[in-house]
């Protein structure tokens, strides 16, 4: 037998921890009847084996030598030097690597691949730490999770403010977001109507000409009844 040639030798699992090769060569040819070349040998633990080429004993004396190379190929699932290890990759969770190892597909986590990563997504705004839970994910910001730590989170999607205001995106803000007022409004949601004295005095500071109390010789500003005019004690 050449070089080119191999005898396949399954094995079942678990892999025996020794073996012994047992050969029979005969001189087989058209020239006269089947020759008995000599019988060999070779007994070792199966690392013994894979390390290098291997002489095999004659068992009786003889002339010839044999030598082998037993190369182990793992079957399928099977991997590791002596085939020790399983992996199945299972579905679109992970597959295997060449000694074995389970590699997670990005989404998901954990010893087989069974958490789903939430946060591979990356759910949360800038800045915010995603934690995987039992049963999702939470988005901590200043130290809790809170709603505005969240990307999908719209503070203006609901009636915020009211129709005296415009309401704007705020992170800095402890409820996520501002209410820009109308002019005649103020108060968190614009629900509180700017009296005339406010009023004065909001104009005065619009017009940075310096002036910034309503009234002189500290004077105070009263605002009258019907909610439009004013006067100073």
């Amino acid at each position: 037998m050449t070089r080119d040639r191999r005898i396949v030798i399954p094995l079942r699992l678990p892999l025996p921890r020794s073996l012994r090769i047992h050969v029979i060569a005969w001189d087989h040819d058209a020239i006269s009847a089947n020759d008995l070349i000599g019988e060999f040998s070779l007994e070792g633990k199966l690392q013994y084996f894979l390390q290098e080429e291997r002489n095999l004993r004659p068992r009786k004396r003889c002339s010839s030598s044999i030598s082998m190379e037993l190369e182990l190929k793992c079957r399928e699932n099977w991997f590791g030097k002596l085939c020790e290890t399983y992996c199945n990759p299972f579905n679109n969770s992970f597959t295997c690597d060449e000694n074995g190892n389970v590699i997670c597909f990005p989404g998901y986590f954990g010893p087989s691949c069974t958490r789903k990563d939430y946060c591979y997504l990356e759910p949360c705004v800038e800045n915010a730490q995603c934690e995987n839970t039992d049963v999702g994910y939470k988005c901590i910001c200043d130290g809790r999770d809170d709603a505005k730590c969240y990307a999908k989170y719209r503070p203006c999607a609901n009636e915020t403010c009211s129709a005296n205001g415009v309401c704007k995106p705020s992170p800095e803000s402890a409820d996520g977001f501002e209410c820009e007022c109308k002019r005649h409004w103020r108060g968190k949601r614009c629900e509180i109507r700017l009296d005339a004295c406010e009023l004065e005095e909001k104009r005065l500071q619009e017009l940075e000409a310096g002036a910034t109390a309503v009234c002189l010789n500290n004077g105070t500003c009263v605002s009258d009844p019907n909610g439009h005019d004013f006067h100073c004690q």
